[in-house]
């Protein structure tokens, strides 16, 4: 089981959405459904067509993040959601395959099914090493430095002990 961040949007526009919807989604609405794409080199060369003025290391670095949220992220997997609105982190478990939905916003046509743990975890709980781990530019990553993911493992294993993260 790995942890990922992934963010709601700049400004945690899509927040509130994905805690009620159980989702979380990325944004590039102008990409098309991801699930057509073979593998990532197929989806870097539809991003070149898309974004025809981006810089390489731009569509390379976007590739890594759309490709990891559409193929690399488990079932099981933990998402850790960052919000903005309040100072502190969503946990759920990822509970199914990429989805792709057209009829949603441009910032949420993207989007991979979570049931969330429980209550968000207040930011002033976790560690500074770990805060900042959680707080990476990207959209898409993984939280691994320091331990961090047995660390988190342990925490959410403590405070939702309907099932034990700790050991997985």
């Amino acid at each position: 089981m790995t942890i990922w961040v992934v963010r709601a949007g700049r400004y945690g526009e899509r927040e509130d959405q994905a805690l009620e919807e159980g989702n979380v989604f990325i944004g590039w609405g102008d990409v098309p459904d991801l699930s057509q794409y073979k593998n990532k080199e197929a989806l870097k060369q539809a991003l070149e067509e898309v974004y025809p003025d981006s810089k390489p290391g731009r569509i390379m670095n976007h590739a890594g993040q759309i490709w990891t949220f559409s193929d690399v992220i488990q079932k099981g997997d933990i998402i850790a959601l960052p919000l903005k609105n309040r100072p502190a982190i969503a946990f759920g478990e990822v509970t199914g395959e990429y989805e792709y939905k057209p009829d949603n916003p441009e910032d949420a046509k993207h989007c991979r099914p979570v049931k969330w743990l429980g209550e968000p975890i207040l930011r002033s709980r976790f560690d500074q090493d770990l805060k900042y781990s959680f707080g990476g530019a990207m959209t898409v990553f993984s939280v691994h430095r320091n331990d961090a993911e047995k660390r988190v493992r342990k925490m959410i294993s403590q405070l939702y002990p309907v099932r034990s993260y700790e050991t997985e």
